[in-house]
This record gives C-alpha cells, sequence and structure tokens, in this order.
C-alpha cells in the first residue's frame, strides 16, 4: 500500500481469508458450533483497537450469514424478498457517513446500543 494506497485491504484479505479457511477446518463439521464461533470471533475482534483486527472480523460475520443460505432447488418469494431487502439495506449503508442527516437515528442507535450493554466497537468503522 507504499506505493498503491488501494492495495491497504490486501493483507486484511489474507488474513481473512486464512482466518476463515482455518476455522472451516475446524468447525464446519457442525453448523451450529462453526455459527457460534463465528460470532464469537466477531464480537471479540471487532471490539479490538487494532483496525486489523477489527476488520478481520467482518470476515467471520459474512461466513456465518453464508450458512443460511437458501436451498438452490427452486426459487421463492422468501428468497426474492430477502435478497432485495438485503441489497437495500446494504446500498443504504454504503454511504454511511455520521454527519450525514439520512444516517442520524443508525448514528443514535449504535450510541444507546453502546451505553446500554458498555460494547464499545468502532460502530462508524463497522
Amino acid at each position: 500500500s507504499r506505493y498503491n494506497y488501494v492495495l491497504w485491504t490486501i493483507q486484511i484479505e489474507l488474513i481473512g481469508s486464512f482466518a476463515i479457511f482455518a476455522a472451516f477446518a475446524l468447525f464446519g463439521g457442525n453448523a451450529f458450533v462453526y455459527r457460534l464461533f463465528c460470532i464469537l470471533a466477531f464480537l471479540a475482534l471487532s471490539a479490538s483497537t487494532n483496525k486489523t483486527a477489527m476488520y478481520t472480523s467482518l470476515f467471520f460475520l459474512g461466513s456465518m450469514l453464508i450458512t443460511f443460505r437458501f436451498s438452490e432447488e427452486k426459487p421463492s418469494t422468501k428468497r426474492t424478498v430477502s435478497c432485495v431487502t438485503g441489497l437495500l439495506i446494504g446500498l443504504y449503508l454504503a454511504g454511511f457517513h455520521s454527519a450525514s442527516a439520512s444516517y442520524a437515528m443508525l448514528s443514535n442507535m449504535t450510541r444507546a446500543l453502546s451505553a446500554i450493554t458498555g460494547y464499545q466497537p468502532s460502530w462508524l468503522l463497522i
């Protein structure tokens, strides 16, 4: 990344990929245990002050979410609604900026969640 700033994610992608491969090799046989491990890894790493660890936590969140994939046999209304809803939420969150009025409710919600639970991850980075 010293020569090409766009490549700053390469280290995180490598670490995250190896972590997911290792976790799946250890716990992939049991979906419940794998999901539990991914949730715990996400919570532990996202609470870190180290940016690499915090960004790597998102790999575990994504890997846990994919375990809830729909069957590939036939399209369904439930699947279509879930996919479109996920797409719209993703598009909304992709433009997040804490100073924007359209994200004020989300900023307030994360501050309240942190105050109630005591869990203090970097919500703005997540």
